[in-house]
């Protein structure tokens, strides 16, 4: 059974098997102990964003985090969240069309890029290099420094830009878009694609079409030659980037969007979230679904497996942040830390799986201290 209880109203936690204080099962002031001694005597940091910002240099040595930690400062939902690889920065991207760079070691906004003229999609870290991209509803990725400087504007995706991601070597840019055009009488039609840019000359190199449908997200599958996809078709499709072809697709769903997705960095798994709130897990060398986890009662916006690839996180529009176990496809815990707006985007810190950041429609992004599972 899952109980839930609310700290502060800020964080809402569900753990498997456990029960509140004085119900059966579990001895009163356990959950308690458990808790509350993580959460109520220092509930959260609050960083707000100051009018003008600077770039802050790093300490020798990061500061550990021993609180949760809410990062102000954009005025809309915020989209998409991406650590570098480094653990060091904090992207996000929100629909009030900015990208905000956090400093984690000094808590504060490194940088505000702006240059979208509308909602920011999603953004990912060059891991080779102090770059970062960043795909919008313009119909443009943006290149820019860690530094702040803007590099460069790919053009000629002709419709909006849902995902970017960048390849294992840091040599590709991968950028998937979504047309939607009325059909009359409350109908859509949708197309979709995938482009691939050089990542040092801001080149095109390819198109990859093949979905029946828009194209949600885009993440290299281990290698700089694998790339997967996933489509409003209900299909994901891995790529052989060597030759441009589709290696293979699985039809996960019929007729339900699959909506974003997450690759762990060995490459050998992928978990996609579908619009009608399941997650799949699939066995990429075989491309078959080895196990779905059920649970969220609205969308999968979101998914990001922790550093070591035994635990899954999965964000949704029903405002729950959900943590899975891989192996058993057991649900181990639910956060509620944006009340009851929908938490768009979901993190796992690259080295320590004690951290998630979160993005959501409150506007916040929240670095998230985990219960031990």
């Amino acid at each position: 059974r899952q109980y839930q209880r609310r700290v502060h109203g800020a964080l809402s936690v569900e753990i498997e098997g456990q029960s509140p204080a004085g119900h059966a099962g579990t001895p009163a002031g356990h959950l308690e102990d458990t808790f509350e001694d993580r959460h109520d005597h220092h509930d959260h940091q609050e960083v707000t964003v100051p009018a003008t910002t600077r770039l802050h240099q790093h300490d020798d040595a990061p500061t550990a985090f021993t609180e949760d930690v809410i990062l102000r400062g954009h005025r809309s939902s915020v989209d998409a969240v991406c650590f570098s690889a480094d653990g060091t920065w904090l992207a996000s991207g929100s629909k009030d069309t900015s990208v905000k760079v956090w400093d984690l070691n000094c808590r504060q906004l490194s940088r505000d890029l702006r240059g979208h003229i509308t909602d920011v999609s999603s953004v990912a870290f060059n891991p080779k290099r102090p770059i970062l991209a960043s795909g919008g509803r313009d119909e443009t990725v943006r290149i820019w420094g860690i530094n702040g400087a803007h590099l460069a504007t790919l053009e000629g995706h002709d419709t909006l830009v849902t995902g970017v991601c960048f390849s294992p070597d840091g040599e590709v840019l991968a950028a998937c878009t979504a047309e939607i055009t009325s059909t009359g009488k409350g109908h859509t039609r949708e197309n979709g694609r995938i482009i691939l840019w050089d990542a040092q000359d801001h080149s095109r190199l390819n198109d990859l079409s093949g979905h029946e449908g828009a194209v949600w997200a885009v993440a290299f599958a281990g290698s700089p030659d694998s790339l997967l996809s996933a489509g409003g078709d209900g299909q994901v499709r891995l790529w052989d980037l060597t030759g441009g072809r589709n290696h293979w697709d699985l039809q996960l769903t019929q007729g339900i969007p699959v909506a974003c997705l997450s690759t762990f960095p060995a490459g050998s798994v992928a978990a996609c979230g579908d619009d009608d709130g399941s997650i799949s897990l699939v066995d990429l060398r075989q491309g078959r679904i080895v196990r779905r986890l059920e649970g969220h009662e609205a969308p999968v916006l979101s998914v990001s497996f922790s550093p070591d690839g035994t635990s899954l996180a999965s964000a949704s529009a029903d405002s729950t942040v959900r943590l899975w176990n891989c192996a058993d496809g057991r649900q181990t815990a639910v956060l509620q830390n944006h009340g009851d707006l929908e938490v768009s985007a979901v993190a796992w810190h690259p080295t320590d799986r004690s951290l998630l950041a979160t993005g959501g429609e409150d506007a916040l992004v929240r670095v998230n201290i985990l219960p031990s599972l």
